[in-house]
C-alpha cells in the first residue's frame, strides 16, 4: 500500500506508470495487495473501514516478512486470489463462513 502524507492511495502512478513497490530511506516499502484486492476490500468494508483491514493486512504481511519473505509472498498471493480471506487473517468488523448443506 503506498501512502501520500498519511492517507493510503488505491493508485499511485508515477508519470501515468502503476506503482506497485518503493523505497523508503534505504527500506524496501511493498505493496502486497493488487488494486483490484483493494478495490474489493474497499467495497466489502466501505471507505474508511477498507482503508483500515488494507494497512492491517500489509502490516501483518509485513511483520511476516520480516523473518520469511517468501511465506509472506505465498500468503499475498492467497489474498489476491481470494480477497475476503483477510476476514481470517486480521480484525474486521466481519466474520467470514464456511456453510455446508448437511
Amino acid at each position: 500500500m503506498i501512502t501520500h502524507n498519511g492517507t493510503y492511495l488505491l493508485h499511485a502512478t508515477h508519470h501515468g506508470m502503476p506503482i506497485y513497490a518503493a523505497t523508503m530511506g534505504g527500506k524496501m516499502v511493498i505493496t502486497w495487495l493488487l488494486p483490484h484486492t483493494q478495490q474489493a476490500i474497499v467495497a466489502a468494508f466501505g471507505s474508511a473501514e477498507g482503508t483500515e483491514v488494507i494497512r492491517k493486512t500489509n502490516d501483518y504481511l509485513n511483520r511476516i516478512a520480516t523473518t520469511d519473505p517468501q511465506r509472506a509472498q505465498q500468503i499475498s498471493g492467497f489474498i489476491n486470489e481470494d480477497p475476503m480471506l483477510v476476514c481470517s487473517l486480521v480484525e474486521t468488523s466481519k466474520v467470514r463462513l464456511l456453510m455446508g448443506d448437511g
